[in-house]
């Protein structure tokens, strides 16, 4: 979470980030992308780790897990972040 605010200040043409430590557009576009690449893996890492800790070591049956809430919103916006990890991947190689 606490890259988050990293990944919108990376995010303008203009950044203030770029202006701050005097880079140009392109270094803070790269690194914007690669600010997202880690949010994606951190959350993708996490729902798989919270996962295995519930089931295998707390022995919770996967019914129970996968019904509480907290589980399937964190599973939605896991999923919201695959789906435009994965459009922009299409987009950059098939289109741009």
């Amino acid at each position: 979470m606490g890259n988050i605010p990293i990944l919108f200040l990376s995010a303008f043409k203009n950044s203030p980030l770029g202006y701050i430590a005097g880079i140009s557009y392109e270094k803070v576009n790269s690194f914007h992308r690669w600010v997202g690449r880690l949010i994606v893996a951190t959350f993708v890492t996490h729902g798989i780790l919270m996962g295995v800790l519930m089931i295998i070591q707390q022995g919770t049956p996967f019914s129970v897990w996968i019904a509480r809430k907290d589980v399937q919103w964190g599973i939605s916006a896991v999923s919201c972040l695959l789906l435009i990890f994965f459009l922009y991947r299409f987009f950059y190689w098939f289109c741009g």
